[in-house]
């Protein structure tokens, strides 16, 4: 795969990701995704409906099909923002930052 399509892939799933959590009352904090009952779900069920900053991720891997190669890449890509941007990884920026600072470290690694 050529580096830019790899790229191609890798900000397809960096968008997928934060179009599911961009409005806060989609997001959810402590755990990779509930369903509208506020109950534990795998990110990948079908009764996803709020996401974690990284449970958002797996459920656009599933839903693209992504390679182990394009999640890795994306995975680090996301930390790099978040570390970037305010010194932690991205589970402890989406459980103690904010709506907000996760909606930053996602602009950061989509342009980045």
């Amino acid at each position: 795969m050529s580096a830019y399509i790899h790229e191609v892939a890798v900000n397809n799933i960096l968008s997928l990701a934060f179009s599911l959590i961009e409005k806060e009352e989609n997001r959810c904090i402590g755990v990779y995704a509930m369903d509208e009952r506020g109950n534990y779900v795998r990110p990948q069920s079908r009764e996803a409906v709020k996401f974690c900053s990284i449970g958002a991720l797996h459920k656009a891997f599933f839903l693209l099909g992504s390679s182990n190669l394009d999640r890795n890449y994306a995975f680090r890509k996301i930390n790099n923002a978040s570390h970037y941007l305010y010194g932690d990884n991205m589970l402890t920026v989406n459980d103690n930052f904010g709506h907000k600072a996760v909606c930053d470290v996602y602009r950061e690694a989509i342009k980045g």
